[in-house]
């Protein structure tokens, strides 16, 4: 998967929809509680802004991690732990892993 893939997907899971703008392009639509400055010129009374690069920022995987569910949690764990490489260091290693790499990780346990 692209960036742009894995981005839009855990958007999605979190909350984020996809609305029709009146120049007819797919947008994603805020999901609800999160702060988005208003979008203005749509028609509609929904936010939009860009979604988080939940790729390259921590604390945007941070959040998506939230809203996984217990059995969905250990799945990351052992799915990331896995794809960390050297056992002897996957304490380490799991605690440090890129943003990237948890994108990746999340997508596969939201995917079964």
């Amino acid at each position: 998967m692209t960036e742009n893939e894995i981005n839009k997907t855990i958007a999605i899971h979190c909350g984020w929809t996809f609305r029709e703008d009146t120049y007819g392009k797919q947008r994603l639509m805020c999901p609800a509680g999160h702060k988005c400055p208003p979008y203005d010129g749509d028609g509609f009374e929904a936010q939009y802004c860009e979604t988080p690069n939940y790729c390259h920022d921590l604390n945007a995987i941070n959040e998506a991690e939230m809203t996984l569910s217990d059995q969905q949690k250990r799945s990351f764990i052992r799915l990331l732990h896995h794809s960390t490489g050297d056992m002897v260091q996957a304490d380490w290693q799991l605690l440090h892993s890129s943003a990237f790499e948890r994108a990746q990780t999340f997508v596969k346990v939201i995917k079964g």
